[in-house]
């Protein structure tokens, strides 16, 4: 007997880079990217990817893998303000940026779309994040304010993609968020604030309605080979259906 299954996955591709700013960036604080050390191709770093200007404060860095867990970031940094922009972050590239991050992310045209992605999987959208808790995973619509102060978001055996849909995304008091976290709106007048010693290990995202301006303070971004490989390959980012017609028994 057998019978044919298509295996979906949530997430088509995860992110080259570990901050994709569709409206660009301008950053003060003391900040740090860590790179992919592929995300421009075999051998080529990426720390920051945007199709407008990117700007970063003095001591904020972006360095390797190596540098960024052995603590020596901001001394061998690729860039920072006093050595310029180097080239991990890729910046006013409109020539390959994607021009639809959703379809970037998700597959998906619209923000609808990934919303079907969520009913599928039974949840709903939620108003705030107050029940993400690093207990968490898999995929979480917030339309609204997302608060992730003082919270531990995911692991890196079961992370988190989470879409913030038409609110402000506030991530402090050491928080650290395991995952994707996708800020989309379809308005302007939205931002990412990130400070306070927050920590993401995957990816952040934002549209071209999203601003992630207000980063003043300590946070880091750190692209995880180990948490987006588990976004792609974890059972509660994916779903299986059976293939109509498949079944046979002879």
């Amino acid at each position: 007997m057998q019978e044919q299954v298509l295996v979906g996955r949530v997430v088509s591709g995860t992110p080259d880079a570990p901050l994709t700013v569709a409206a660009g960036m301008a950053a003060g604080g003391n900040f740090t990217v860590a790179a992919n050390p592929n995300g421009g191709g075999p051998g080529v770093p990426l720390s920051i990817w945007s199709p407008t200007t990117v700007t970063i404060g003095s001591s904020g860095s972006t360095c390797g893998q190596q540098e960024y867990y052995d603590g020596t970031c901001g001394s061998n940094s690729y860039s920072n303000n006093k050595l310029g922009a180097g080239a991990d972050i890729l910046q006013n590239d409109i020539a390959n940026f994607p021009s639809n991050l959703l379809i970037y992310v998700f597959g998906v045209n619209t923000i609808n779309d990934v919303e079907k992605k969520l009913n599928d999987k039974g949840r709903q959208v939620m108003s705030d994040c107050s029940q993400l808790d690093a207990s968490s995973s898999g995929l979480y619509m917030v339309k609204g304010t997302c608060d992730l102060q003082n919270k531990t978001v995911g692991s890196r055996a079961n992370p988190v993609v989470l879409v913030v849909w038409d609110g402000n995304l506030k991530m402090n008091g050491n928080s650290v968020f395991y995952g994707i976290i996708f800020c989309y709106a379809d308005t302007s007048g939205y931002e990412a604030q990130l400070n306070g010693g927050a920590t993401i290990y995957g990816a952040l995202l934002a549209s071209a309605n999203v601003a992630l301006n207000n980063t003043n303070g300590t946070y880091n971004a750190v692209y995880d080979q180990t948490v987006l490989k588990n976004i792609e390959t974890g059972s509660a980012l994916s779903s299986v259906a059976r293939v109509s017609g498949s079944w046979r028994d002879w």
